[in-house]
């Protein structure tokens, strides 16, 4: 099973900052914000990529340890954040973890379930509620397949994307409690002639979405991608109008 993340390469978020590396580092800053004691807990990142979200958590956190299955995003991430001394990252499957049981207050998983099958998705919840503690807590996100298109993924990269309820009955075999709120939300009546540019983005073809990337300048991308979408900030779903983008939901009690 092959995970791939967007690289982020800013911690701190700005005018300057990347759309899709604003998305990403909020659920970091919410997931912070959202753990009890942080500066007590051990945190597992899954799915790390270059290690920004893992640093970031560092800050706050007694320890962490950030996985990722591509070993050149492990070796760059070690290099990279070397100097952090209650950070470390390995490199593993994230449907078989080699992790001892409970042995984690706190497991971040951000864009990291739409890449695999769903037999791994599976395995890899399993894998979740067996290495987190009792008391701890699972924040996860995944894009909302329904949101984008009635067939097919959102990337080329992903392998089986879910749609909102599907997602959250998976979790729901896992775990007992399941906080769900909206990223990204889609506003409704959005009918802009750059749709092309969001069809094009889903296509499993990655010429046709290389050559759109070369048509179409980045600047104009993001302003469809920020045209499109209700900010950046995640909301309780009851404070929100239109279609999720991304679900980013916070699980509690596994079910061990």
């Amino acid at each position: 099973m092959k995970v791939r993340h967007i690289p982020t390469k800013a911690i701190v978020l700005s005018e300057h900052t990347g759309i899709a590396q604003r998305i990403i580092l909020s659920r970091y800053e919410r997931s912070i914000a959202r753990t009890p004691d942080i500066f007590r807990k051990r945190i597992l990142d899954i799915g790390c990529n270059l290690g920004y979200g893992a640093a970031l958590a560092s800050e706050s956190a007694a320890s962490v340890v950030g996985v990722d299955y591509n070993r050149s995003h492990v070796n760059a991430a070690k290099e990279e954040h070397a100097l952090c001394k209650n950070l470390s990252f390995a490199q593993m499957d994230a449907s078989c973890l080699a992790i001892k049981d409970g042995s984690f207050d706190a497991v971040f998983a951000f864009e990291v379930i739409e890449h695999m099958r769903t037999e791994d998705q599976k395995k890899f919840l399993g894998e979740v509620s067996r290495v987190i503690a009792n008391d701890g807590y699972f924040f996860i996100s995944t894009p909302n397949k329904g949101a984008y298109v009635a067939k097919g993924n959102m990337s080329p990269d992903h392998i089986d994307e879910l749609t909102r309820m599907a997602f959250l009955e998976m979790l729901s075999e896992h775990f007992e409690n399941i906080q769900e709120f909206w990223q990204c939300t889609m506003k409704q009546g959005f009918r802009s002639a750059l749709a092309q540019y969001a069809r094009a983005a889903v296509s499993a073809n990655p010429k046709v979405w290389s050559a759109v990337r070369r048509v179409i300048p980045k600047y104009v991308r993001n302003k469809a991608v920020t045209s499109q979408y209700d900010g950046v900030d995640i909301h309780n779903p009851e404070n929100c109008s239109g279609t999720p983008g991304i679900i980013y939901a916070i699980c509690s009690n596994p079910k061990k």
